[in-house]
């Protein structure tokens, strides 16, 4: 859509210097929450380790602490999120199960678009 594109157009300016950050979360949301696994946003991504199964996941997300958050909240986090990497587009995993968001890392580069 327009705007979708726009938005990126804006953050891949970025690139030359005068880019902003973009943080897309869909129109339609129901519900927006944080799940989070024991240390797992302390742990630096060099260290953290993909559970060997879905299994293995699914019991990681069902341990998890849930955090219910705002849209508003979630793009706050994700925002201050791209700081550190100086990032310029972020989203949310948009699945409700929760075991697949469990095999990916807290913060990636990859699985956006």
């Amino acid at each position: 859509c327009e705007s979708r594109n726009m938005a990126l157009d804006l953050a891949s300016a970025a690139n030359k210097g005068e880019g902003r950050v973009c943080v897309q979360l869909s129109d339609d949301l129901s519900e927006v929450y944080l799940l989070e696994w024991e240390d797992e946003f302390s742990t630096p991504l060099l260290t953290w380790c993909k559970p060997n199964t879905q299994k293995d996941a699914n019991e990681r997300s069902g341990s998890a602490t849930k955090h219910i958050i705002t849209p508003v909240g979630g793009a706050q986090l994700l925002e201050a999120g791209m700081r550190a990497p100086q990032a310029r587009l972020a989203g949310g995993y948009c699945n409700r199960n929760e075991g697949f968001a469990f095999r990916q890392p807290p913060w990636t580069y990859g699985h956006f678009i």
